[in-house]
């Protein structure tokens, strides 16, 4: 896996190189700052680990 940035990145799935990308709007960022909620960056990791499972990429940390 490839990254520019903490929220974009290129890895391999399944044979295809695929470019994940995630941008929050104002709305969704204040919807995450109570405390207790996870961050944007967290929950990027977390929508790559489980397209990762789903269809075979080699996601992980950017």
């Amino acid at each position: 896996m490839s990254g520019f940035g903490t929220r974009h990145v290129v890895t391999d799935c399944s044979g295809t190189p695929t470019y994940f990308s995630s941008e929050l709007g104002r709305s969704c960022t204040s919807a995450l700052e109570p405390s207790g909620t996870p961050t944007s960056d967290e929950s990027f990791k977390s929508f790559l680990d489980v397209v990762g499972e789903r269809y075979g990429c080699s996601a992980g940390t950017p």
